[in-house]
Order: structure tokens, then C-alpha cells, then sequence
């Protein structure tokens, strides 16, 4: 896979008359996988792979009236079967809730981005608290130093 850079990014704007999630079509992974060819052969380097999460069946509304719980990563399998299908980078959504969750799906492979989305409204420092759970942030040196300082004294002391 080539490396990518923030200077070789390049991005398709694609604009639709109504969002996908709101039209009734049978489309399955296969089309996707499909699409997601023809988008890579048009220079698309990377596929968000979600189901949007607003269509009846795949709605929050949807699972609370099933009473069914969410599971976690619940469509990280889109990005999966899309990379490995369609041979093109991909970022998984859907209810990845920290770093180390994050972290297997990247280095499992199945796919090449995590985007948290709605977990940041419940989280705005999702991103700090991956790293401390990661351990890439020992010391907060991330945070802001108004937090940091106290956050690593917080640390040296140590909590009974």
C-alpha cells in the first residue's frame, strides 16, 4: 500500500441529490465492494465504510426498539470486507469507544483509519484519553499544560 502523506490526499467531492441512507435500494457489500473499485480506479484513495446509521434497520432507534444492545465496532465488518475485497484503504465508524478498540481494529487489519464520530460527544478528549490507555502519553505531555502538570502529579502520588 502506498504511503500516504497529507501533501498526496487527494479528494472526490461527491454531491447527491438525497443522502444515501434515505433511498430504498437493495444494495449489498457486493455493490459496495464494486463501487469502491470503480472509485479507486477514479483516484478515491480511501472508503468510509458506514451504513449510516439512520435508515430504519440499522437505526439506534431501530435497536432500542428491538431491545437488542449495540455491539461494539458493529460496523467495522463493512471496512474489513471492503479492504480486503476492493484492495483500497478504508475507515471503520460505528461505536468504537476507545484506543486499545481502536488500536486491534487498525492492527488486525481490518481497516486502515478509525473515525469516531458520536463518541466524541461523549468524550471531546477521546483522542488523549487513547493515549493514555495506549500508554504512548505517560507523563500528559498531549494535554493542555493547565491539565497536564496536575494530571502527572496526580499520577507520581498515586490515588488509594
Amino acid at each position: 500500500m502506498k504511503q500516504r502523506t497529507a501533501t498526496n490526499i487527494r479528494m472526490l467531492p461527491i454531491a447527491a441529490a438525497k443522502p444515501m441512507s434515505c433511498v430504498v435500494v437493495n444494495w449489498t457489500i457486493g455493490d459496495s465492494c464494486t463501487l469502491a473499485r470503480e472509485l479507486a480506479a477514479r483516484g478515491v484513495d480511501l472508503i468510509d465504510c458506514s451504513s449510516g446509521g439512520i435508515r430504519a434497520e440499522n437505526s439506534m432507534m431501530d435497536f432500542a426498539k428491538r431491545r437488542v444492545k449495540l455491539k461494539r465496532g458493529h460496523q467495522v465488518p463493512y471496512a474489513e470486507v471492503i479492504r480486503r475485497d476492493s484492495l483500497i484503504p478504508t475507515m471503520a465508524v460505528g461505536v468504537i469507544l476507545d484506543g486499545p478498540q481502536a488500536e486491534t481494529i487498525l492492527q488486525s487489519g481490518q481497516a486502515d483509519l478509525i473515525a469516531i464520530g458520536r463518541e466524541a460527544l461523549m468524550d471531546p478528549h477521546w483522542a488523549l484519553h487513547a493515549a493514555q490507555a495506549l500508554g504512548t502519553d505517560p507523563k500528559w505531555e498531549h494535554w493542555p499544560p493547565s491539565y497536564g502538570w496536575w494530571l502527572e502529579l496526580r499520577d507520581r502520588i498515586g490515588v488509594e
